[in-house]
């Protein structure tokens, strides 16, 4: 709050809106509370009309004295969309209305409490600690969702928690206090303890104000997101839409003993259900204090959209989010951070096919706070049904009244009003907008058919009757089924050939998982191969789809393109034409054999795509006769044992694009040398190295991926002086690339992957335009030639190349942004890395480098990954290191922590095999230090972090010398705790029971001093033991019936494993338990997704898997006596079976009970090669083909259907 004007003049300032303008703000009158009077003051809990914004989840709060920073902070951070509650913007305290309540409504609203603290933030004013103190209160609350920031600007935390300052601050408090009821000293006095007690930011010495502000806005972002929302201004019929739904929600509420409202909304494709569950977000935001969230399956991968509901209704910071790659974890913090407060969820597009319905069921399963609603949107009540939604918690999605129908019309064709078209024409068009629903009785006006319609008429009405004749002359007879593609098909028909090509390649051949960062190729790209197309004129063509309302999203660099799931189907339809219309694609997914039609339509094809099953429609098919197809695709993933396909292509003598992606099927392909015009290339297992004679020949080839050969010594690419990006992947024989040389002036990518005999590569020391090279796996690998001149180099990967033992060049490879190489074990020597001033990533784990010069001096580095085992001179300096975030290293000899306590910006610490410090100092100055992992290191005394109260994560193992731990009292974050082979270790317990921690490995030394303390820990969902003295563990039942994963290590002695009292059990594994002999169950464990058991030679009975009805994956490894597996029920959910080192001489799984599974692999480690294993193998081989001559049948290709 700004302070008050000495004189008592009202004064006045420029401040700028949040708009831009410019208007005077009289001080006296916005934010002088001193001239307001006492009952002015006073009257906290006055009543206001004015509605407090609901952008502000921040506030600013500061003493006046530092009034130009903290009004260039809220412009920073207006600058991120981020809009704070701040004295100085009349948004905030609007001229004329009672200031006091709005200012402690928005901290009972906030996200975010900025405290910027200075000397007289304490007695300059009391309206500073009046919002502090107001703050605190709410932090204490327990649905409380406020954060408080701390800002140490012009004083220090040493002078903050100086007594006498503070008492000096007190006795103006008390003066304050005698004229103003709301001031209470002592609970002043208690915020200055809370706020002690909070990680804070503080200026550094050398700090910018503009260096400052950036982390203070940086901090902000990382919990706060932006407060743009999706315009929802244009949607007709929202409100009556909304408050239908709405109504729904309070029935089920009303009506469910559930703590979690489910409601389903189903609908035709297009009908509008992505729309209004969009503006339901905006609807419910202040309900559900904004957090809600919209995700809509199928729009970008699994993991990113797991990312963007945790952003939007979790607490974990953004920048962990942002680095989240594991997938499980993410789903593990869905079940455990949403639990706290209600929430909104949006979980749209549930289509009808197995992977989508276990993602929506893993977003169903999660825990939600008390009060929460989801909303599942589908195509048909069917799909809901299959997520186990009672059918009276559905409802239709509602319908567009007439009135609504002809005003979104009309905004599509760019007419602000009815009255400039004549009403019969008017009711004309949306009349053909108007079809019959899947009952065959009722209709609807369809949105997406008044967009498309709307935007083909435009705002000529003297042309509308002309055009809407040419629609009537199209047969929509054909179009019954799927009546809105007659209004798409005449979208579709008036673009020219070349846009109706693109738009259907994006459609069915081009998908968005191009759009992959390490595979280095956009959607973008591949159109401009397959179309010899300019990136600018791929750009022109898109911005015409995108025009005419053919595609939804397209970001400003064109590389993300979005497509409407109903645009998708009617592409497919359009492969299925045979109405006289030149025939241009092939589309197949099912196991037709549907290419034997005579007749001339073969020359006219240009794109073949087949997709699993859809492979069987190429068997005996003479391909020459297609002489004009451009692109050629086939994808089998399914399994398909003992089948093979043999391909001749060489007729195909236009193809420019050929994509072969065979994991499941054995294809011999030939003629690849004749095929002169291909520009793209990418083959995974193509299993022998014959197929892949001629590729020297391709000369106009860019892009070359192949994977997966077997008998290839050496790829000859000499001719290829076109290729942007070359991708080798397990070529086991490979030994040389040849031909790589500085006529290939556009190579960008080189990726060389696990290819072991690999010994050369001459030549990439002269691709000048290279910017990626990854050399992994490549064991036989000894000399790289110099990379010296490679200047636009900006990642170089080398890892896992263990005969490498230099890197010429490095030193001059000014561009490079990371340098990796991961256990290349005879890697000695580095060049002076002084020169690479854009390096952020440095790892060198696992590599014997006797010095690294020039480290030092590499300033921009942000995580450093390192063996210093073998140095051969004075260790480096890391101090100097100043923007670090994440260190690893291993083999440190020598003191370390007074170079790590200067890396203040530092967040995760591992070290390995280090030595020389016996005690850790104190490290509360590390302010962002989340992890930190220690193995197999000499210290004994790690007091040192019972004050880095950000800490989340700690892993101790083997750790001998070890004797003493932090005090977990001040780590209230701490939700991961390992403390495996720590011997020495004395009593650990803390006086706090560990309330945050999530996940606890022990073994037996760290267990005997905390197994009383377990059944404390009630957020513990992951649990880790190791060796028979934790077996007592297992025993406590309240414990066991919270676990979500559990893992038992060398239990010697334990003979029998009951799981019936473990009912959330998630995971399971058991691994060396060598007395083990039964598991059973007395219970379905309906959680239980995955099930390994590893080295339990004595086992001899598990429970009938039908036990486990959401098993997913079965892995048994090394136990000999489990002679016989049951299933009992057919388990939808299994995807992977791994039998490997067990005895299926009685009886071997019955397949047939996994009918979704895609991948099955049987093993005897102990004989591979001898009768005994191939007899197993043809047993298993012939229960398989039963089993996918059963799935055949079955998985016929179901387009899906847009009236359910």
């Amino acid at each position: 709050m700004a302070s008050t004007s000495s004189s008592g003049r009202a004064q006045c300032e420029h401040v700028h809106d949040v708009t831009g303008q410019i208007f005077q703000v009289p001080i006296s009158v916005a934010v002088n509370c001193e001239l307001s009077g006492v009952d002015m003051d006073n009257e906290v809990h006055a009543e206001c009309d004015h509605i407090l914004d609901a952008k502000h989840k921040v506030f600013l709060s500061h003493s006046g004295a530092q009034k130009d920073f903290v009004e260039q902070l809220c412009v920073d951070l207006e600058r991120c969309d981020r809009y704070p509650f701040f004295d100085k913007r009349r948004s905030s305290l609007p001229i004329g209305e009672k200031f006091p309540k709005l200012i402690f409504d928005a901290i009972e609203q906030c996200h975010v409490g900025v405290v910027v603290l200075s000397k007289e933030f304490f007695t300059r004013s009391k309206w500073p600690m009046l919002e502090l103190n107001a703050m605190v209160k709410e932090l204490k609350r327990p649905s409380s969702r406020i954060k408080i920031i701390p800002i140490y600007y012009l004083l220090s935390i040493d002078e903050f928690k100086d007594i006498d300052i503070q008492n000096q601050w007190t006795v103006q408090w008390e003066k304050w206090s005698e004229k103003d009821i709301r001031i209470n000293v002592e609970e002043w006095k208690n915020a200055l303890k809370v706020l002690a007690s909070i990680n804070g930011l503080v200026i550094k010495r050398g700090c910018s104000d503009v260096q400052f502000r950036e982390e203070i806005v940086m901090e902000v972002c990382g919990v706060v997101t932006p407060e743009t929302r999706w315009d929802d201004s244009y949607v007709q019929g929202r409100s009556r839409s909304c408050k239908v739904i709405q109504d729904k929600m309070d029935e089920v509420l009303t009506n469910s003993n559930s703590r979690v409202c489910i409601v389903g909304l189903y609908g035709m494709g297009g009908i509008g259900k992505t729309t209004i569950s969009k503006a339901l977000c905006n609807e419910l935001a202040l309900k559900f204090c904004d957090n809600v969230c919209h995700i809509e399956l199928g729009r970008g991968s699994e993991l990113e959209l797991l990312r963007k509901a945790l952003k939007k209704l979790s607490k974990i910071r953004h920048d962990v989010l942002d680095k989240l790659d594991d997938i499980e974890l993410g789903y593990a913090y869905l079940k455990k951070q949403l639990c706290t407060q209600p929430i909104f969820l949006a979980l749209d597009n549930v289509h009808d096919d197995f992977k989508t319905l276990e993602v929506a069921q893993r977003y169903l399963k999660a825990s939600y706070g008390s009060g929460s609603v989801v909303l599942v949107t589908a195509r048909s009540l069917s799909v809901l049904k299959k997520l186990n939604l009672d059918a009276r918690n559905c409802l239709e999605m509602p319908e567009l009244e007439e009135d609504e129908a002809e005003t979104l019309f009309l905004s599509y064709a760019d007419l602000p009003s009815r009255h400039e078209v004549d009403e019969g024409l008017l009711k004309d068009c949306i009349e053909r907008c108007h079809f019959l629903k899947g009952d065959g009785r009722s209709r609807h006006y369809h949105p997406l058919a008044l967009k498309v319609l709307g935007q083909q008429l435009g705002f000529n009405t003297t042309k509308w009757a002309a055009q809407l004749r040419s629609i009537d002359a199209f047969n929509q007879l054909k179009y019954r089924t799927h009546p809105v593609f007659s209004i798409l098909r005449n979208s579709y028909d008036s673009l020219d050939r070349k846009h109706q090509m693109v738009f259907m390649d994006l459609a069915l051949l081009i998908l968005p998982g191009f759009d992959h960062p390490f595979v280095g190729v956009t959607r973008r790209d591949v159109l401009c191969y397959l179309h010899e197309a300019a990136v600018e004129d791929v750009k022109d063509m898109l911005e015409v789809l995108k025009r005419k309302s053919l595609l939804e999203d397209l970001t400003d660099d064109f590389t993300r393109i979005g497509m409407h799931d109903l645009w998708i189907e009617f592409a497919v339809a359009e492969t299925k034409a045979q109405d006289g219309r030149e025939q241009r694609w092939v589309y197949h997914v099912d196991g037709k054999k549907a290419l034997g039609r005579s007749g001339g339509w073969r020359e006219t094809v240009e794109r073949m795509c087949f997709l699993e099953e859809g492979w069987r429609g190429l068997e005996g098919v003479d391909l020459t006769d297609f002489v004009n197809v451009e692109a050629f695709k086939l994808k089998v993933n399914i399994l398909t044992p003992v089948c093979d396909l043999d391909l001749d292509l060489s007729g195909l003598k236009h193809l420019k694009s050929l994509e072969l992606d065979t994991p499941g099927l054995t294809v011999r392909a030939e003629g690849l040398s004749s095929l002169s015009s291909l520009v793209f290339l990418s083959w995974i297992t193509p299993r022998f190295g014959p197929c892949l004679d001629g590729i020297g020949r391709l000369t106009k080839l860019q892009v070359l991926e192949l994977e997966g050969c077997k008998g290839t010594e050496v790829l000859d690419l000499t001719e290829l002086r076109f290729l942007r990006n070359v991708g080798i992947f397990r070529f086991p024989d490979l030994v040389s690339l040849k031909g790589l040389s500085s006529r290939m002036a556009d190579l960008r990518i080189l990726r060389i992957v696990d290819c072991k005999s690999f010994r050369e590569c001459p030549g990439v020391g002269e691709l000048y335009a290279l910017e990626l090279l990854v050399l992994m796996g490549c064991g036989m690998l000894e000399k790289l030639p110099c990379l010296g001149r490679l200047t636009k180099l900006r990642e170089l990967i080398i890892c896992d190349c263990k005969s490498i033992r230099a890197v010429p060049g490095l030193s001059d490879l000014v561009s490079l942004k990371e340098f990796s190489a991961f256990g290349s074990s005879k890697l000695v020597m580095l060049p002076d890395l002084a020169k690479l001033t854009k390096l952020r990533i440095l790892g060198i784990p696992k590599c014997p480098v006797q010095e690294v010069p020039g480290l030092d001096a590499l300033f921009s580095m942000t995580e450093l990954h390192a063996s210093f085992g073998k140095l051969s001179g004075e260790a480096p300096v890391l101090s100097k290191l100043s923007a670090l975030k994440v260190v690893s290293i291993d083999g440190w000899n020598g003191p370390i922590w007074a170079s790590i306590r200067s890396l203040l910006m530092l967040e995760e610490l591992g070290l390995t095999w280090c030595k020389g410090d016996d005690v850790m100092p104190d490290l509360q100055n590390l302010e962002r230090l989340r992890m930190v992992s220690l193995e197999d290191c000499e210290y004994k005394d790690l007091s040192g972090l019972s004050n880095s109260t950000a800490l989340e994560t700690l892993l101790l193992h083997r750790c001998e010398k070890l004797e003493r731990l932090p005090e977990f009292g001040r780590l209230t974050k701490l939700t991961t705790l390992e403390i495996l082979g720590c011997p020495n270790l004395s009593d650990w317990r803390s006086e706090c029971t560990l309330c945050s921690l999530k996940t606890l490995a022990v073994d037996g030394s760290s267990v005997t001093s905390f197994v009383r303390d377990l059944e404390t820990l009630t957020r513990l969902r992951e649990l880790d033991l190791w060796e028979s003295e934790c077996e007592n563990v297992l025993s406590l039942t309240s414990l066991c019936s919270q676990l979500e994963v559990l893992s038992i290590n060398r239990f010697s002695k334990m003979e029998a494993l009951d799981l019936t009292n473990f009912s959330h059990l998630v995971k399971l594994e058991l691994r060396g338990c060598s007395a083990l002999e039964r598991v059973t169950c007395g219970n379905p464990l309906t959680e239980l997704t995955k099930l390994k058991v590893f080295n339990c030679e004595s086992l001899v009975e598990i429970p009938d898997l039908s036990t486990f009805p959401q098993l997913e994956e079965l892995w048994l490894e090394e136990c000999r006596a489990l002679t016989k597996l049951s299933c009992s029920e057919r388990l939808t959910a299994v995807r992977k079976i791994e039998l490997i080192g067990c005895d299926l001489n009685e009886e071997v799984l019955d397949l047939s009970r996994f009918p979704n599974l895609t991948e099955f692999r049987v093993k005897d480690a102990s004989d591979e090669s001898g009768p005994r294993m191939r007899m197993k193998l043809m047993r298993v081989v012939k229960t398989m083909r039963t089993f996918f001559r059963s799935k055949q049948q079955h998985m016929l290709h179901h387009s899906r259907c847009i009236c359910g």
